[in-house]
């Protein structure tokens, strides 16, 4: 089935008689300075605005029609490695829009394609961007599969970085498993692979940043600090966007590390590193509400419930404003989405404290709305709005 009967009607191509291919060379350079564009605009938007995520779909849209027209020009060429090509980028297109029902479509679609036209390579990369939509759907097991099919590809066209890529990703279904040695197994191997290849600074810090996980989740804190400030080195001496949203998460882990070694304060102090530099980032609106939450939770454990419950609120604001642009406190009272903040809650160890503290913001939503003071809370709760102070 083509992409046209998946999507509808597509925009027809233009005449491209005499000219296909440079036709084709054309669109793709347009999508290429599109992309640029959008990337040198969005650098310096203010990461806590709705109009960012819009502008940023805005672009994104304009970029899938183009790959569209792409894709017809290509299935008018019966191009079929183009349309291999196009299908997975309309593929990434949809999933960096977050409609990854239909880019997980596409990609699938593509591979079936790059299987009929016998590229080893192109299946690869397509295994690889499929699971790693799949992992942001919360399908692990589909993931871990498609994983283990590119690992064998990768082996066998010995393509080492990619090779070392898998292995990373492998390693973090075992540790969103909790398997924390069989993740050190996986993270060891890329490890090793990022440093004989010598130019993957970027690779490296990412292994270290996941076995500094793997050590959290066994309770070898001490060892976790250490992989993780040297991740954080690494982080530190390159300045793209890229690598300023690693060390948020790094900065993040750290502070996670500090809070179950009973080091509340330094924990916090860490916690507002990665929120200040999640603000500097136009793509880390997921990232801020974290954070947020991060803090939130902190506060909570400590009993500081005003301040907790106000990070909370703000984190779950943000999220409104990034799931439902636009639609209204009214939907935010029936639908809030609590998955994120139970989910910080259970990686510091405190999972009763999350559920109790979920409960808490819910009550203040339905009685107080979400854009309320520390101020306001502190009377709330001092009028009713009970928290119970027995939870270790």
């Amino acid at each position: 089935m083509g992409y046209s009967s998946l999507f509808g009607s597509i925009i027809p191509p233009p005449s491209t008689s005499g000219s296909n291919i440079n036709m084709a060379d054309l669109v793709q350079n347009l999508v290429e300075t599109e992309v640029k564009q959008h990337q040198n605009k969005t650098a310096g938007d203010d990461p806590f605005q709705p109009q960012a995520c819009k502008y940023r779909q805005s672009k994104l849209k304009n970029i899938l029609k183009t790959l569209q027209n792409t894709l017809a020009i290509c299935q008018t060429n019966e191009d079929l490695t183009g349309q291999v090509d196009t299908l997975k980028r309309i593929g990434l297109v949809h999933c960096r829009l977050g409609e990854y029902a239909w880019g997980i479509k596409c990609l699938q679609q593509s591979l079936q394609m790059a299987n009929d036209v016998g590229s080893p390579k192109s299946v690869g990369v397509i295994l690889h961007h499929l699971g790693m939509a799949y992992c942001k759907t919360n399908q692990d097991d589909k993931a871990f599969k498609v994983y283990l099919k590119a690992l064998r590809i990768f082996q066998k066209t010995q393509d080492h970085s990619e090779i070392a890529k898998i292995l990373n990703h492998l390693g973090e279904i075992h540790n969103s498993w909790h398997q924390p040695v069989l993740a050190l197994r996986c993270f060891r191997q890329a490890m090793k692979i990022f440093q004989n290849l010598g130019n993957s600074v970027e690779g490296e810090g990412r292994a270290l940043e996941n076995i500094g996980e793997a050590y959290t989740q066994l309770g070898r804190y001490r060892q976790a600090l250490a992989v993780l400030e040297q991740a954080l080195t690494i982080h530190e001496k390159k300045t793209s966007s890229r690598y300023s949203s690693r060390k948020l998460t790094t900065l993040e882990r750290i502070g996670t590390v500090y809070f179950r070694l009973g080091e509340e304060l330094r924990a916090l102090d860490f916690y507002h590193q990665a929120l200040e530099i999640g603000q500097q980032l136009s793509k880390s609106l997921h990232g801020n509400t974290r954070s947020l939450d991060y803090i939130g939770a902190v506060h909570y454990h400590l009993g500081n419930y005003p301040h907790a419950l106000a990070y909370h609120l703000q984190a779950l604001r943000l999220w409104q404003e990034i799931a439902h642009p636009g639609e209204g406190e009214s939907l935010f009272h029936e639908k809030a989405e609590f998955s994120q903040l139970r989910t910080v809650y259970n990686c510091l160890g405190i999972s009763e404290q999350g559920v109790q503290c979920s409960q808490q913001v819910h009550k203040m939503i339905i009685n107080c709305g979400y854009r309320v003071s520390e101020e306001e809370i502190s009377q709330y709760l001092s009028h009713g709005g009970t928290i119970n102070h027995n939870v270790e």
